[in-house]
């Protein structure tokens, strides 16, 4: 019996909890923090009392750009997943006038437990696909979880959101305060699905790094954040999206021809299409609907966005993949100065190559509302029209 409880005292002392946050906090914040104080947290100093305060989105956006070196920024971000994380911890957030918003505990914990690790090895299972279906292609500007958001709640079909990961680090740089899609992390609890720092899933057999033939599946994790241009805001109650990880390659070998844009050489393409289709079975075997893609490696990776959109092009159009989606979307913030590898940037080789305009997010939210209202207009004129009958 000693032996059995010395063992999982020696279990315990294993966990390195981030940011030392072991506990739930029985805190009940009352007020907004003082500038003052973001002046000593920006430099990392006592940065745990973070979560004594209520937090204010428009605050931190004037902290974020009063402090514009790297370093500070990412010491802000910082705050913001401390704050996640207790959250998930405590199973609630509290908004800035102070109302708190309980989330689903157990839930929580499912969703850790029911992340899928694909390999190579993994024979997928799709129903059958709908021979009346068309697939609508979009390029959007904007936020790839606020455009997930859109469609869920306007068409109701079932979506998810590719994560470009990272291969060996679970959440990429997110306990770092990295930019990039490691933002999801600070907004959900993608930490405990991908990390689960705090062992909520004892039985799980799978770790990082992630399979080059393969990836995970995140289904319905919660949300409870906007994005960083909306200052990590709370959402007034929580929403849930389902994420497929599967990692880009780094630094691709290219060769950038006198006219057109750089393309990548060699054998890695052959591969790098295996990877896009592992993207696209995650999502059929989940059936979704609606699959929110992205300028994938397009960034800090260095692939050259047209070559990727040409790939995605040709696997999106196989004849085995027709008929499964309603809805593909490329979700793209652009990030300037441009680089070697993407002259032109990330929107207009994915508009080009699919043939279709690039749209802003306001302009898709207007489009999608406009189409609701419409649709809902022609059902009460059916049901009055039953009634007179």
């Amino acid at each position: 019996m000693k032996n059995k409880k010395k063992n999982r005292k020696s279990k315990q002392k294993s966990i390195k909890f981030p940011f030392g946050l072991s506990n739930p906090s029985k805190i009940i914040p009352k007020s907004i923090p003082s500038l003052n104080l973001y002046s000593e947290w920006v430099y990392e100093k006592n940065q745990l009392s973070f979560l004594k305060y209520l937090f204010d989105s428009k605050q931190f956006i004037e902290i974020f750009e009063k402090y514009p070196n790297p370093k500070l920024q990412r010491n802000l971000r910082k705050l913001i997943q401390i704050g996640t994380i207790q959250t998930c911890l405590s199973s609630r957030y509290y908004l800035s006038n102070g109302e708190v918003v309980h989330l689903n505990k157990k839930k929580l914990e499912n969703e850790t437990k029911s992340t899928i690790f694909y390999t190579k090895d993994h024979s997928f299972s799709f129903k059958k696909p709908d021979s009346s279906l068309k697939t609508k292609f979009f390029v959007i500007e904007g936020d790839c979880l606020e455009t997930a958001f859109l469609f869920k709640n306007t068409t109701d079909l079932k979506t998810a959101v590719l994560v470009m990961a990272s291969r060996s680090n679970p959440g990429g740089g997110y306990l770092k305060g990295a930019s990039g899609q490691e933002n999801l992390h600070r907004r959900t609890n993608l930490f405990q699905c991908t990390d689960d720092p705090y062992q909520i899933n004892p039985s799980k057999k799978w770790d990082y790094p992630l399979p080059e033939k393969g990836g995970l599946y995140c289904n319905e994790v919660t949300c409870f954040r906007k994005g960083e241009e909306e200052g990590y805001q709370f959402y007034e109650s929580p929403q849930t999206m389902n994420f497929i990880f599967v990692y880009a390659y780094q630094d691709p070998p290219l060769s950038f021809p006198e006219k057109g844009e750089p393309r990548i050489t060699g054998g890695i393409v052959k591969h790098i299409k295996e990877k896009i289709g592992y993207i696209i079975d995650i999502a059929k075997e989940n059936e979704i609907k609606c699959l929110i893609l992205s300028a994938w490696g397009c960034g800090i990776y260095k692939n050259p966005p047209k070559h990727i959109a040409e790939m995605f092009k040709e696997i999106l159009f196989l004849e085995k993949n027709q008929n499964f989606f309603e809805i593909v979307c490329f979700a793209i913030l652009e990030k300037k100065p441009f680089s070697l590898h993407n002259p032109n940037g990330s929107l207009q080789p994915f508009s080009q190559i699919f043939g279709i305009e690039k749209i802003s997010f306001l302009n898709l939210k207007e489009k999608l509302t406009e189409k609701e209202k419409e649709e809902e207009k022609q059902e009460i004129k059916i049901e009055n029209n039953l009634k007179e009958k």
